[in-house]
C-alpha cells in the first residue's frame, strides 16, 4: 500500500519551483531586445543604400560606394544578430564570419564554386574586437572580389582564422587573382577600404602583412586573442 501524499507539501514544492524556473534577470532581456532592435534598424540603413546603389549603376563611382557601405552596416547588423544568443558579451567568431561570408557573397554575386570559403576554429572573442575583425573580412573580400578575378573571371576567395602562437589568432584572406605587383603603390594610394583595414589592425592590437606574388594575393593578420581594442582607436573614431 503507497504511503499517503501530504498535499500541503506537494503545493508548497510546486509552488517554488514554479517560481524558480520564472526566475529571469531583467538586464539580460534588455539586452536582448536592444541588439535585436540594433539589428534590424542597421538591416534596414543597409537595405536603403544598397536600393539607392541600385538606382546609381549610371555612375559607376557612386553605386560602389554605396554598395560598400551598404556591406560595412550588414556585417555591423549580423554581428548584433550574434549578440542576441551570446553569452557574456562573446560571439563565436568561426560563426559569424561563416554567416557573413555568406552574405557578402550573395551581395557580391558570387555563388557555386565562387563563394568565399570559410576556414575557422571554435574561437569565442569579445563583441567589440569581432566587430572590427567582421570589418575588415568586408573591406578584404570586397577588394579580392573586385580586383582578385583570373583572365577567365572565376574568383576563388578564402577566410581563414586559426588560433596562434603565444595565445594570438591568425586571419588570413587570398585570392587567385594576377597578385599585386606595386605593393609600395598599394601602400601610398587614398582608398578608403585599405586605410581602414590599417585603421581596424591598429585597433585590435594587430599587424597586417600583405604578399602580392601572384598567383593571388594574400592579406594576413595577427593579433592577440583576447582581442582588447587598444584605446588609440577612440581617437581614431574606431572605437565602439
Amino acid at each position: 500500500m503507497s504511503k499517503p501524499v501530504n498535499v500541503p507539501h506537494l503545493k508548497t514544492t510546486m509552488r517554488s519551483r514554479a517560481k524558480g524556473s520564472m526566475q529571469f534577470d531583467p538586464s539580460s532581456v534588455l539586452i536582448h531586445e536592444a541588439h535585436h532592435r540594433i539589428k534590424n534598424n542597421l538591416q534596414l540603413i543597409a537595405a536603403m543604400l544598397q536600393l539607392q546603389a541600385q538606382r546609381s549603376c549610371s555612375a559607376p563611382n557612386v553605386h560602389g560606394i554605396l554598395a560598400q557601405a551598404s556591406h560595412r552596416v550588414r556585417a555591423v547588423a549580423q554581428l548584433h544578430e550574434r549578440l542576441q544568443h551570446g553569452a557574456d558579451g562573446k560571439v563565436d567568431a568561426g560563426e559569424y564570419l561563416r554567416d557573413l561570408c555568406a552574405s557578402l557573397s550573395c551581395s557580391l554575386g558570387l555563388s557555386g564554386s565562387q563563394a568565399v570559403v570559410v576556414e575557422a576554429a571554435l574561437m569565442p572573442l569579445q563583441s567589440d574586437c569581432l566587430l572590427r575583425l567582421g570589418m575588415i573580412v568586408t573591406e578584404l573580400v570586397t577588394n579580392a572580389a573586385k580586383y582578385g578575378a583570373t583572365p577567365l573571371g572565376s574568383c576563388d576567395i578564402r577566410v581563414v582564422l586559426t588560433p596562434g602562437c603565444h595565445n594570438t589568432v591568425r586571419l588570413l584572406v587570398s585570392d587567385t587573382g594576377p597578385g599585386i605587383s606595386d605593393l609600395a603603390m598599394l601602400r601610398s594610394t587614398n582608398s578608403l577600404g585599405l586605410e581602414l583595414v590599417h585603421q581596424l589592425t591598429d585597433a585590435i592590437g594587430g599587424r597586417l602583412e600583405i604578399d602580392g606574388a601572384p598567383p593571388g594575393a594574400r592579406f594576413t593578420i595577427r593579433f592577440p586573442q583576447q582581442g582588447q581594442v587598444d584605446d588609440a582607436s577612440a581617437r581614431n573614431g574606431l572605437h565602439a
